[in-house]
């Protein structure tokens, strides 16, 4: 990136949060045996007046080139805590909360930050910080230092994107982690292929020799969900479920599950009430 865009990147990003344009969605969590939602990932949405609603993939990269990553991310966690915080005065079921960190939110001060951030959310939800295990092939000089600091002040740590490399699987033993996050290719592949159900079965094997929490993301058929239930995996998330939801569509869909009569429907998986 030149620094001429650079700057008129920075400077579109600083409106953004000024002129409040980014929200948090949420994707909700399902324990597969009984489809109730036990959590959710938050996920980061610019929406942009010209652009119109954008996804990370489309300045998830301009963020961290400009460094616009940190007071987005804080202001990331402090949406967050609102939402949970709401959810539990209105007496909604408890979640675990899943927010995405970068390393570059993690030099000591920004780490300092963010647990007092955790330390907030403690009080009304059970916070998952994801992270890439991509970043702990190696990771950068402090790293591992940041994520035991959020770890003591009360967040699990779950590593996204378990899978993708091999040696992740190997320095497990020696890392903070809590949880892993299947990456979603192992699940788009493992029905039709038999050595990637045979992989992803020694994966979630290995995350309970560990004492790890599982977390199946990309579920988008019945046959999968099936599948990584047959595999004792602890959470579904994907589009068979739910897609990505605005906050107050999500607590509509928390309201409606914590109502008295709610039912799914056994081919869709989706919300169905009796008359």
């Amino acid at each position: 990136m030149e620094p001429v865009e650079r700057d008129a990147v920075e400077c579109r990003i600083r409106a953004a949060l000024d002129e409040n344009q980014f929200r948090l969605y949420y994707q909700p969590q399902h324990e597969p045996y009984t489809n109730r939602i036990v959590g959710a990932e938050a996920l980061l949405r610019w929406h942009d007046p010209a652009a119109g609603v954008a996804e990370p993939v489309r300045f998830l990269r301009a963020l961290e080139l400009t460094g616009q990553i940190v007071p987005v991310g804080q202001w990331a966690f402090k949406q967050a805590a609102e939402d949970c915080q709401r959810w539990q005065r209105l007496g909604l079921p408890r979640l675990k909360l899943g927010l995405n960190v970068s390393p570059s939110q993690l030099s000591a001060r920004d780490t300092e930050a963010l647990a007092l951030r955790v330390a907030e959310l403690r009080g009304c939800c059970d916070l998952q910080l994801e992270i890439s295990g991509l970043h702990l092939t190696a990771p950068p000089e402090g790293l591992l230092g940041a994520l035991h600091t959020l770890r003591f002040a009360g967040a699990d740590i779950c590593v996204q994107d378990f899978g993708l490399d091999d040696s992740t699987h190997k320095r497990m033993w020696s890392l903070p982690v809590d949880a892993v996050k299947i990456h979603r290719s192992f699940i788009a592949r493992m029905v039709a292929e038999p050595a990637v159900d045979e992989e992803l079965a020694g994966m979630l094997m290995l995350a309970r020799a560990f004492r790890l929490g599982s977390v199946a993301e990309g579920v988008e058929t019945r046959e999968q969900l099936d599948r990584v239930s047959e595999l004792s995996c602890e959470r579904t998330q994907g589009f068979f479920h739910e897609a990505p939801m605005p906050a107050d569509q999500f607590e509509w869909l928390l309201r409606a599950e914590s109502s008295t009569r709610p039912g799914r429907c056994p081919r869709t998986g989706r919300l169905v009430f009796d008359a």
